[in-house]
């Protein structure tokens, strides 16, 4: 008895981790980061449930991939508005006024999103194969 409550008290710790970690995000992304492109989109879209990922590797007691998911999804977020807006900036210097408007749109077009998810993937399998190895 005195082992499954200890389980529980170690589940939910790691649980309120994450939460506070996904909590943290959503509230800097509504106040202080709330112009910020990639910030405001990933709260907007609820982080496309990615923290749901987060809270199912606490239930299943992989606590490191949950920490190292929780983790990715802050260190996305913070690649992919850097390099999203660097990206942005490069591109700026390649339009010219005789330029169709598609390529104009796609040269203006933020890659956040897309890194912020590669960098979550990244950490998911990172996560994976941590628990893995620990379980062998």
């Amino acid at each position: 008895m005195k082992n499954t409550a200890s389980k529980k008290k170690t589940c939910l710790g790691f649980l309120l981790i994450v939460f506070l970690a996904y909590m943290v995000c959503y509230l800097l992304s509504q106040t202080v980061f709330h112009e910020v492109y990639l910030f405001e989109w990933t709260a907007a879209h609820y982080y496309l449930c990615l923290w749901v990922a987060s809270v199912t590797f606490c239930f299943l007691e992989m606590y490191r991939a949950a920490l190292i998911t929780t983790a990715g999804n802050w260190t996305g977020i913070l690649i992919g508005q850097v390099l999203g807006d660097f990206i942005i900036k490069i591109n700026a210097t390649k339009i010219t006024p005789d330029m169709y408007i598609g390529k104009v749109w796609q040269l203006k077009a933020h890659y956040g999103v897309l890194i912020w998810l590669l960098v979550f993937l990244l950490s998911f399998i990172i996560g994976m194969l941590v628990e893995k190895k620990n379980h062998c």
